[in-house]
């Protein structure tokens, strides 16, 4: 409502995540608006992003194509990261266009973070089964997934692959670059503002 205030040109919000009257707001209002990062749902005005849907589906095909399994999924909240469960549900479709389901999967209550990354895969790890490779619901997870590789002596990813999502620069600098999906925020952000810039109201 401040900002509607302002009679701004445009807005540029992240996702589709708006309460009931914010949405209202904005549906009603004179202004462009650009919701950025996905691309699964019905945009106010435009959207820029990716789906991540595929982009779940997509790790899957390539961990399969790749001759793995056994795979598991290591996460974290979904309430906190709706598009997380949205790759999450990606990965299973995906997985069953194979004819295979995740063998172990666990998630920790809170935000994601190298840490939990860590200590959630050693917890997964601690069970029966033995994953071939881990798909990670980011790459912050996966980076702490692969420290916990290196203190247990797990070769990656000759016993056992990890799999992020964004393509942050720590993933590529580990002693073995992190498989993962780029999502280029820059293109994104850049995008938007052109395509509002260029089609006017």
């Amino acid at each position: 409502a401040s900002l509607l205030a302002w009679q701004p040109a445009a807005i540029i919000t992240t996702g589709f995540d708006h309460t009931v009257a914010a949405r209202q707001m904005l549906e009603n209002s004179r202004v462009r608006v650009a919701e950025l990062m996905e691309i699964d749902d019905r945009p106010i005005d435009i959207a820029v992003g990716l789906s991540h849907r595929s982009a779940g589906r997509q790790a899957a095909h390539h961990l399969v194509s790749r001759g793995y399994r056994r795979i598991g999924y290591v996460g974290h909240d979904w309430t906190t990261d709706r598009r997380a469960h949205v790759r999450y549900l990606g990965l299973v479709e995906g997985l069953a266009d194979h004819g295979l389901s995740l063998i172990a999967e666990r998630r920790i209550a809170g935000q994601s973070s190298t840490l939990a990354g860590r200590d959630t895969l050693a917890a997964l790890l601690a069970q029966e089964q033995a994953p071939d490779a881990i798909a990670f619901s980011n790459d912050d997870m996966a980076v702490g997934g692969f420290m916990h590789c290196m203190g247990a002596g797990l070769a990656v990813p000759a016993q056992i692959a990890l799999f992020g999502f964004n393509g942050l620069e720590i993933g590529q600098a580990l002693p073995r670059p992190l498989s993962t999906i780029l999502s280029n925020r820059f293109l994104i952000g850049k995008t938007a503002v052109e395509r509002l810039l260029a089609s006017p109201e």
